[in-house]
């Protein structure tokens, strides 16, 4: 008895129809997945065995083989001059495909990862200078301040000390008595040095008689 003879009386004995198309929609629907290439393959040989009438012939085999892996995957193992034609063929090419494409995977996560780290930095780094140069526009403005309060400072020292030198340099005015410091005349009732020139017909401002005060030459 062949393998295939055995199939169809063990399918015939233990499984039903229901039974048979579920496993044959498995089979046609089946994908790779979070498996790998052994793994996919493996599980697809066990479905195969529970449902050779699906193939006629090991290329259409392989054709619904193709279609389980990944489409990156599927892309490698026809990227030869020719597609595969036989399992052992279409396998061996999927095998290659993924450890090439897992490394490329992993060179592209490296590179944006890489990428990501240099953005974060740089982003890092503006947000400490954008800090730095508020603080120092914060603290400008107190130190200019400062230097305004101390020039200010400066030129009232230096106006003092000139106002100083001049004070020093001119004579200051003798005190002169004032004209109420003078006792009252009894003769006019004013107050004035010296004797009292009214009622004689002297001048009050030279006490030279002949005219008035104020037709003197001394009246400006």
């Amino acid at each position: 008895m062949t393998w295939e003879d055995f199939v169809e009386e063990f399918k015939e004995k233990y499984f039903n129809t229901e039974v048979m198309e579920a496993q044959q929609d498995e089979l046609n629907n089946f994908r790779q997945g979070n498996l790998s290439v052994a793994e996919a393959v493996q599980k697809f040989e066990q479905l195969a065995r529970l449902c050779p009438h699906l193939f006629s012939s090991e290329r259409d085999k392989v054709r619904k083989m193709m279609k389980m892996f990944h489409s990156d995957l599927a892309v490698v193992i026809n990227s030869g001059p020719y597609p595969p034609t036989t399992v052992a063929d279409c396998v061996s090419r999927a095998v290659r495909a993924e450890y090439w494409v897992g490394q490329n995977r992993e060179q592209r996560a490296k590179f944006f990862q890489e990428k990501r780290e240099e953005k974060a930095q740089v982003k890092q780094n503006q947000i400490k200078q954008g800090q730095t140069s508020q603080q120092k526009g914060q603290g400008g403005p107190s130190g200019q301040n400062n230097n305004r309060q101390y020039g200010s400072n400066q030129q009232k020292r230096k106006w003092n000390a000139g106002r100083q030198g001049n004070q020093q340099n001119f004579p200051q005015k003798k005190n002169t008595p004032d004209s109420n410091s003078y006792p009252t005349c009894q003769k006019c009732g004013k107050k004035h040095p010296g004797d009292c020139r009214a009622g004689n017909g002297r001048c009050f401002l030279c006490g030279k008689e002949g005219h008035y005060a104020r037709s003197c030459n001394l009246n400006p």
